[in-house]
């Protein structure tokens, strides 16, 4: 017989028992949220994120066969290995065992098929001929010819999704496999990703990832600065100003990442080489003449420089041979006037044929810098003669702007210098991209050889001595007369821990291995 002296004391402990069980559920249900806030610049939302490159969290969501790390080399992703055939247009990938959505269904070589075909990413359906499913884990890529960008445009705008509504034939709701999914969202307010409780590649450590959409620059800066945004900086329109930089620099609980080792992109101030003036080699010699490449440098100050050449100069892809034209007044005069132009009436700017030198320079506010730039290039021609009006419009006007050739001179990215290897394509062929950052700069037979052929072999060392020739034709030809490494530079409190950006676009793939320090 028990008894009572027992009895009671098992009760005691049965309700401490029990009440340390409540006090740690209770403590466990208390443990804050390991949330991050991004500040962006736009809207970051559905109609955007499903899309072939998506907003700001594209790559969280949906994620891509393979992707390029921090050393520019393609690893595995939801394709474990893949074989590429002898004549190189022939691509076999073997997708991941038991990745699922993030609704449960398992991932297919059929979903692989869908999203290329929905997503029309022009650099990749301009060179697929066909999309072969062999069973639920294998798919194949049938090219039109060798394509060595392939794999970095699969990286870039190969997006895998499972749609789930549709309207008119449009994509208004996917799920993904990425590390996050879609969360909720306010149109050009906020848009928030929620952590993928089954991601397949691992335990990921934030709970909530919420993209605050700060139009202002500085204004982004300051709402580092005060705590309502963790990070800045990590996509493409949201740069942090240059005269913020140091300041930032100057604050403890503050840290700065660069891109000048990784290449971000290569901003171009290029010639319209199709009409006059521009049309003759020596007005556009004589006008990278008379520009003063330090007057650019110290509008960029840390967040770019001026290069020699398209190519980021870390890469073995740089030309080294290539040097830039130096600031040289008296040359820039001697050229023009052999080109025939010549100030007549004595009112400082040059005439030919009865009609005065001006020209338009047609610009977006992509980059907060570019009015700046534009502005001391328009007072440094004008030293030699040339008038020149500066026109800034919206992205869309100037997109419509580049693809008409409407324009004398601008300020464009060069959307083919982050692609490994280099695309020359984008901005030197002939043939020009249509839509976006495309424009038909110059007509050159031998740029366009050179650049066909680089386009279609994969042999690494021929890739390379292609490159080096394609940057001296250019460097002659001078289609463009600057060239300006734009850096990404992220702005994040210390708090953030294990934050990895990767190279060219896509920064935040590896957010998902990010913590938050308590």
């Amino acid at each position: 017989m028990v008894s009572r002296k027992v009895t009671i004391g098992l009760v005691v402990i049965g309700i401490i028992v029990l009440g340390v069980l409540i006090a740690g559920c209770l403590k466990q249900e208390e443990a804050p949220k390991r949330e991050l806030t991004i500040g962006v610049r736009g809207w970051a939302g559905p109609s955007d994120i499903i899309s072939a490159m998506g907003g700001s969290a594209d790559h969280l969501v949906f994620e891509t066969l393979v992707m390029m790390d921090q050393n520019k080399e393609f690893k595995p992703l939801l394709a474990e290995s893949w074989d590429i055939s002898d004549d190189g247009k022939t691509y076999t990938f073997h997708l991941r065992d038991k990745v699922k959505f993030h609704d449960g269904t398992p991932l297919t070589a059929n979903d692989v098929k869908f999203s290329i075909n929905h997503f029309k990413y022009p650099p990749l359906i301009s060179v697929i001929e066909d999309i072969q499913v062999t069973d639920d884990h294998t798919v194949k890529f049938i090219l039109k010819r060798p394509s060595p960008q392939f794999l970095f445009e699969l990286h870039f705008g190969g997006a895998i999704i499972k749609p789930t509504e549709y309207e008119n034939g449009v994509v208004t709701n996917a799920v993904g496999t990425g590390s996050f999914r879609l969360g909720d969202h306010a149109k050009d307010q906020y848009f928030t990703v929620i952590k993928n409780e089954n991601y397949w590649g691992g335990n990921v450590k934030l709970d909530k990832v919420t993209f605050k959409v700060i139009p202002s620059p500085h204004t982004r800066v300051m709402a580092l600065e005060t705590g309502e945004i963790d990070m800045t900086g990590t996509d493409a329109g949201s740069h942090i100003p240059t005269d913020a930089i140091s300041g930032l620099k100057n604050i403890p609980d503050l840290e700065l990442m660069k891109s000048e080792k990784t290449g971000f992109r290569i901003n171009v101030v290029a010639f319209n080489c199709l009409k006059s003036p521009f049309n003759d080699l020596r007005v556009r010699k004589a006008a990278c003449y008379a520009i003063d490449k330090n007057a650019i440098n110290v509008i960029l100050g840390d967040g770019g420089r001026v290069v020699d050449g398209p190519v980021f100069p870390e890469t073995e892809w740089y030309n080294p041979t290539i040097k830039g034209y130096p600031y040289d007044l008296e040359k820039a005069k001697k050229l023009l006037a052999e080109a025939g132009w010549e100030d007549t009436d004595g009112d400082g700017i040059l005439e030919k044929d009865g009609k005065p030198f001006k020209v338009s320079f047609v610009i977006s506010q992509v980059s907060p810098l570019w009015s700046n730039i534009a502005e001391v290039i328009q007072a440094q021609l004008k030293r030699v003669g040339i008038d020149v009006k500066i026109q800034v419009l919206e992205s869309g006007a100037h997109f419509a702007a580049l693809s008409r050739g409407s324009f004398d001179t601008t300020i464009k990215v060069d959307t083919g210098t982050p692609r490994i290897p280099p695309d020359f394509s984008h901005t030197y062929h002939s043939i020009s991209r249509a839509g976006g950052w495309g424009a038909k700069l110059i007509e050159n037979e031998t740029l366009d050889r050179l650049i066909n052929q680089h386009l279609s072999t994969l042999d690494h060392g021929k890739q390379l001595e292609l490159a080096y020739e394609i940057q001296e034709v250019i460097n002659e030809n001078r289609p463009v007369a600057l060239y300006i490494e734009d850096y990404r530079i992220i702005a994040m409190n210390k708090k953030v821990q294990g934050f990895e950006p990767m190279p060219g676009w896509s920064s935040l793939r590896y957010l998902w291995t990010v913590n938050i320090e308590d």
